[in-house]
């Protein structure tokens, strides 16, 4: 009876010590080992005030892109080293690109090692967030007027809109691109073209891109430290928008050469087109507020 006694006791030590050891090292069938998720986060402001809220960053090789919240914050999760594609991870330094169109691209440099954030870097700390605020200048103010705030249609089906866009430029001359339709000979030149009459209420559907006015223009180039108009004029028809609320402004792009091609298609392939996806580039503007009240 003794003996069984002692048996159990020892047997029940045994698996004591064998849960004990158990638990202060690796368990082979547990998930104990796994790796903590590389995340880049960071804050970019403009330096001109205007709210830092959607602002694209986007991390080139893994084509990963997000938007900055109202605070101007952003995070972007990093794939496994077994997910990236290179064998066990990539190597080597990558660019994470800050973007607004009519601001200066700024950019910080991530260093990898086998797939992981590497612990030497210039840019980011150890967490993989950035060491110091990202502050973008801006290229271009854009400031959109209607002489109408606001238009009931009722026994005209058309009303004249005039359209005034103001433009401040800074330290550099920019090209700016927009619609164009060249003059018929033997006239010479070109008037500029589109409009974006964006709704405010949610409603993509009534979003509309107006590509009749006429705005006529001789120069492609905008000077620095200046200050330039353009006037479109033209007619709206009340079969061409919905009752509600609109913001208006200039279907407008602003090139800059080291710009990434992939970067504006990670945010849409149409991007840079006349169209609903134009509405995803970001920009950062002082808009028109347009609302149409009735239509009988």
């Amino acid at each position: 009876m003794n003996f069984k006694n002692n048996h159990t006791l020892s047997a029940i030590h045994s698996i004591f010590i064998i849960v004990l050891f158990i638990s202060c090292t690796s368990n082979p069938f547990s998930n104990d080992q796994e790796i903590k998720e590389d995340k880049l986060s960071g804050q970019v402001r403009l330096s001109d005030g205007f709210s830092s809220d959607s602002v694209y960053v986007w991390l080139e090789g893994f084509n990963l892109g997000t938007y900055t919240d109202n605070s101007g914050k952003f995070s972007i999760s990093l794939p496994p080293p077994e997910a990236q594609g290179y064998g066990k991870g990539y190597n080597g330094e990558m660019s994470l690109y800050f973007y607004v169109v009519n601001y200066w691209l700024d950019s910080s440099v991530v260093v990898f090692a086998n797939g992981r954030l590497d612990q030497v870097q210039q840019d980011i700390n150890e967490d993989g967030s950035l060491i110091e605020v990202k502050t973008l200048s801006p290229l271009l103010h854009i400031r959109t007027l209607t002489l109408l705030q606001s238009l009931n249609f009722g026994v005209q089906d058309t009303y004249p809109m005039k359209v005034i866009v103001e433009f401040e430029t800074f330290d550099n001359t920019l090209v700016v691109e927009s619609l164009r339709e060249d003059l018929p000979w033997p006239q010479r030149g070109f008037f500029r073209t589109g409009l974006v009459f964006k709704s405010l209420d949610n409603l993509p559907q009534n979003t509309i891109f107006v590509d009749s006015p006429k705005c006529f223009l001789y120069h492609d180039a905008l000077l620095k430290n200046s200050k330039q108009t353009w006037e479109y004029d033209f007619e709206l028809n009340k079969n061409e928008i919905l009752p509600g609320k609109y913001s208006v402004f200039p279907y407008l792009l602003i090139p800059q050469r080291n710009v990434p091609p992939e970067l504006i298609e990670s945010i849409s392939q149409g991007a840079e087109d006349f169209g609903m996806d134009y509405l995803k580039l970001p920009m950062k503007r002082t808009d028109a507020l347009f609302e149409v009240l009735n239509i009988i």
